[in-house]
């Protein structure tokens, strides 16, 4: 039986948390809204929730046949997920592949180069103001997590990695970067959130273009048009 949204617990910019009748666990309903580049003006796009939540499945299932640990449980609707309910650990983890024009101009990096070895950048998400960029030595220092739960993030991030450059590798695609939030659960820390085009950034294999070249873009028909296509070259095999 399906389990039904019962009160909103939270509102984010582009995501809304529901409980349920089952305990520690909620329903997480993505929306058309776009916040653009580091959280810019919000923009609405039709179908933009479906397509999030749709490819956000897709991933979390792939991950979790793979036994890396994640939040997810079911698909719950077509703009939905069934998900464990979770302590959120205040920390945002970002695994680069590729080049990317501000990692290049902070490492020095050639941008659009492949890394000799994947990047791992540690963040403490603060809502005030923009996410801090941490060393190890700082993540360790907050005291959110310690020395083996970090390990535990690194490997899943690292395993997670794998993974997605193989899944997207097989649809013409690179990795360039990607973000993961971690939560606990049970004794458990798990990949929480979401993994969708709102904190993936994919290039075409061939062209080197970014799949969505306009995500700054304020014209949702523009960016509607791109989350369509977007979707149709991912969710190949996706099972609703």
């Amino acid at each position: 039986m399906a389990l039904k949204k019962k009160k909103k617990l939270y509102e984010g910019k582009t995501k809304t948390v529901f409980e349920t009748e089952a305990p520690e666990q909620v329903i997480i309903t993505f929306r058309d809204d776009s916040t653009g580049g580091n959280g810019g003006k919000s923009v609405t796009i039709a179908g933009k929730g479906v397509i999030d939540s749709q490819i956000s499945c897709f991933l979390f299932r792939v991950l979790e046949s793979y036994f890396v640990p994640t939040h997810f449980i079911a698909v719950a609707g077509k703009d939905s997920m069934l998900v464990r309910q979770m302590e959120m650990i205040p920390l945002l983890f970002i695994t680069h592949n590729i080049a990317s024009s501000s990692l290049a101009r902070r490492t020095g990096a050639k941008e659009g180069k492949p890394l000799e070895k994947p990047l791992l950048e540690y963040y403490h998400k603060d809502a005030s103001k923009r996410d801090l960029n941490l060393s190890r030595n700082d993540t360790l220092s907050t005291g959110f997590v310690n020395s083996t739960e970090l390990h535990h993030i690194e490997r899943c991030a690292s395993k997670a990695n794998a993974v997605l450059r193989g899944v997207f590798e097989r649809r013409g695609l690179k990795v360039e970067s990607f973000k993961l939030e971690f939560g606990r659960s049970k004794g458990r820390i798990l990949i929480g959130d979401e993994l969708s085009l709102e904190n993936l950034r994919l290039l075409d294999a061939k062209t080197g273009d970014r799949l969505l070249p306009g995500r700054a873009s304020n014209d949702p028909a523009e960016m509607q048009k791109l989350y369509e296509q977007a979707a149709q070259r991912i969710l190949t095999d996706f099972e609703k």
